[in-house]
């Protein structure tokens, strides 16, 4: 119940991000795409947990993976952030170096 509680929570902020992030365009495209890799990612977890559990015959190593793979998940996010981040340092730097009394010289 409180697992539920807090995805009613999250998940509008999931795709107001997502309305943030792409063209209006491609935003069903991108909707599409986010429901299809959660559903491929739901369809095939419990079934390599099984496999992983029934070859080692503990549980323990499918959460180990689990959270391997959730530190990776989040690293990748901080490292796209951290990117995106001095991206837009560099590229105020450019704009600023190009521009002259307010009035920009990049077109």
């Amino acid at each position: 119940m409180f697992v539920n509680q807090i995805y009613r929570l999250t998940i509008g902020v999931e795709w107001s991000n997502v309305a943030e992030l792409v063209d209006s365009d491609i935003l069903s495209d991108a909707i599409t795409f986010i429901q299809l890799e959660t559903s491929i990612g739901v369809l095939c977890a419990p079934l390599l947990g099984g496999w992983i559990s029934d070859k080692t015959g503990d549980y323990s190593y499918v959460f180990y993976i689990a959270g391997v793979l959730l530190y990776c998940g989040a690293g990748c996010a901080l490292a796209g952030d951290t990117y995106a981040t001095f991206s837009d340092f560099f590229r105020n730097l450019y704009f600023l170096d190009h521009c002259k009394n307010g009035v920009s010289r990049i077109r």
